[in-house]
């Protein structure tokens, strides 16, 4: 007690002996936030179950001894915690004191804030997991609401219009780079519409309110068309990177002009995970690369996993800039001042990434 939500038993067979296998306990990694847990039931040597007494475990290298009945006593009357159980102690307090904050401001006003960061984060967890690219390189572009709203034609049909962009999203260029995956989506839990290519890319849109797609972090996407050196970093094409974060902000512009009620604040977030491979963290450029350029400087990641954000008001929402800010936060993570962003077009003193900046002149034309 507590039970964990999520917990799974899996058996993975060898293959010299499909009778014989590993019985994997599979415990999600939110659970630690559920801590402390209390066994309450016993199961005894003839089998019974014993519902009189409960216990206490920890974990000690590979075993799990019970917690004396005496020292469980002692910490009790003591009230001593230890550093884990004060820091559940904080967490419920803080919970405690968002829950009467949150109904103080329900009273005041009926507008409800969006998603929170951890539902956001345990979402794309389980995104990866559904597209089977859990722990691989990834690029993941995010977009939510600041304030609670929902799509309520999702699931009504495939006609419905935030339907038919998440299955056919407008994108710059026909073949260009963008995670699209041009598959019927799929209800998933009546809780979300899923577009998905396994192993390879995903598009899903939450009912209350969250887009998430997932794409490949090395040269099946990012690093499209290049050689993966053992010896080195994924060489991220900064090319594909703008070209689909710009892909992104457009159709979640498009999808959240259908939601109820409309967004206040779009909140993006473009994140390269688990992209260090072999110990060599990725790499980005200044270099245009869809032109000659030779002026050009690398630097590799901070780390396996680089996160940037970006909030924009909703209406009259400027894609270029958010698109120019979204990636400038990145390049700041790898060291480089925004000044040095390639594909960048300047208004004045505003600076944007537009489909000129990015495919050239001729784009324009063609448009």
């Amino acid at each position: 007690m507590p039970s964990i939500p999520g917990l799974r038993i899996e058996r993975y067979p060898t293959d010299a002996d499909s009778g014989r296998g590993v019985l994997a306990i599979i415990v999600p990694p939110d659970a630690a936030s559920q801590k402390p847990y209390i066994v309450t039931r016993t199961v005894g040597q003839d089998g019974k179950v014993s519902r009189m007494l409960f216990g206490y475990y920890q974990r000690v290298d590979d075993r799990c001894p019970p917690m004396p009945a005496a020292r469980l006593q002692a910490y009790l009357a003591a009230g001593i915690r230890n550093d884990e159980l004060s820091q559940r102690l904080s967490v419920m307090e803080e919970s405690v004191a968002e829950l009467t904050a949150a109904t103080k401001a329900s009273m005041a006003a009926p507008e409800k804030e969006g998603l929170s960061s951890q539902t956001v984060a345990r979402r794309i967890a389980e995104a990866k997991i559904a597209v089977d690219r859990d722990g691989q390189p990834n690029v993941v572009l995010t977009a939510t609401s600041s304030n609670s709203t929902a799509f309520p034609d999702l699931f009504r049909s495939k006609s419905a219009p935030a339907v038919r962009l998440l299955e056919d999203p407008p994108i710059l260029r026909p073949d260009g780079f963008s995670i699209h995956i041009r598959r019927p989506s799929e209800i998933v839990n009546g809780k979300l519409r899923r577009c998905l290519h396994l192993q390879s890319e995903l598009l899903e849109l939450w009912k209350d309110g969250l887009l998430v797609a997932v794409g490949p972090g090395d040269p099946g996407l990012l690093c499209w068309m290049r050689q993966r050196d053992p010896n080195r970093g994924l060489p991220i094409r900064n090319f594909v990177l703008a070209e689909i974060t710009l892909n992104f902000i457009r159709t979640a512009s498009l999808i959240f002009s259908h939601a109820k009620p409309m967004p206040r604040k779009l909140q993006f977030r473009l994140g390269l995970e688990d992209m260090t491979v072999n110990g060599h963290p990725c790499t980005l450029s200044t270099g245009q690369e869809n032109r000659i350029d030779i002026y050009q400087e690398t630097r590799s990641a901070p780390g396996s996993t680089v996160e940037s954000y970006r909030d924009a008001d909703f209406d009259n929402i400027d894609l270029g800039l958010v698109a120019y800010d979204l990636l400038g936060d990145l390049y700041n993570k790898f060291g480089f001042e925004q000044s040095q962003m390639p594909y960048v077009e300047q208004d004045g003193e505003v600076c944007r990434i537009t489909p000129t900046s990015l495919l050239g002149q001729d784009f324009r034309e063609r448009s």
